[in-house]
């Protein structure tokens, strides 16, 4: 995420990672995904909170990023914190 963050400054669009929470293992509708958590600041705009879910379904890779503002966080955060569970993923 760091460099990321990097390579979008250097094109001009100042990508500032402001903390980290530690990497979790959560379920998503039944299988194992990995969570990743940071806030961040774009342009010194307003700081959002970003979660990303790793998933590995058969073959493939899924990466879901789900954030919303921190200042919006009463009005998302429930909300987009169930939303995950409504992907559904093939098991072998």
């Amino acid at each position: 995420m760091q460099k990321s963050a990097s390579q979008s400054t250097a094109k001009g669009m100042k990508m500032e990672i402001l903390s980290w929470q530690p990497t979790k293992i959560v379920r998503i509708s039944g299988v194992d995904a990995l969570k990743i958590t940071y806030t961040r600041s774009i342009n010194d705009g307003p700081q959002a909170i970003v979660n990303i879910y790793t998933v590995q379904n058969n073959d493939f890779m899924h990466r879901i990023t789900i954030s919303y503002r921190l200042s919006e966080e009463s009005l998302w955060a429930n909300d987009l914190a169930r939303v995950i569970n409504t992907f559904k993923f093939q098991k072998r």
